[in-house]
C-alpha cells in the first residue's frame, strides 16, 4: 500500500484579497477603493519580517462602503442580491455582510467628517 501526497500550488492575485479599512484619502472626497502594500510583519509589530515580501490589500473609503450599501438596497439589477452586488463593485459578498453589520458606525463617521468639512470651510471663509 501506497500513500501518495499531490501537492496543488495556490495562486492568489492581488484582486483576491479581502478588502477593509479607512485610507486618509476618503477626508480628501474620495469614493473609489485603493490598493495599499502592507506587510505581515508591520501588523505583527517588531515580529519577524515576511519572507514572501510584501502582500497587497485593498483598503476602502467609508463612502464607497455606503455606496455598495446604498446600491445593494436600491438597485434594480442587484437589489437585496449581495452575490450581484459584490460582483457589480469587484468586491467579495462578505465584505457586504461585515458591512452591513457595521453600516450605523459607517454613516456616523461620514456624517462627522462631512460636518468637519463644513466647519473647516466656514473657518476659512471667517
Amino acid at each position: 500500500f501506497v500513500v501518495r501526497k499531490t501537492v496543488i500550488p495556490m495562486v492568489v492575485s492581488d484582486n483576491s484579497a479581502m478588502a477593509h479599512g479607512i485610507k486618509r484619502e476618503w477626508e480628501e472626497g474620495t469614493v473609489p477603493p485603493t490598493t495599499e502594500k502592507h506587510t505581515k510583519s508591520d501588523e505583527k509589530k517588531g515580529g519577524k519580517p515576511d519572507s514572501k515580501g510584501m502582500s497587497s490589500r485593498r483598503i476602502f473609503s467609508p463612502q464607497f462602503k455606503l455606496l455598495v450599501l446604498n446600491s445593494y438596497r436600491t438597485d434594480s439589477d442587484c437589489k437585496g442580491n449581495q452575490r450581484a452586488t459584490a460582483r457589480k463593485y469587484g468586491i467579495h459578498r462578505r465584505q457586504i455582510q461585515k458591512w452591513l453589520q457595521m453600516e450605523s458606525n459607517l454613516r456616523l463617521t461620514v456624517q462627522a467628517v462631512s460636518e468637519n468639512r463644513v466647519n473647516k470651510s466656514e473657518d476659512e471663509v471667517a
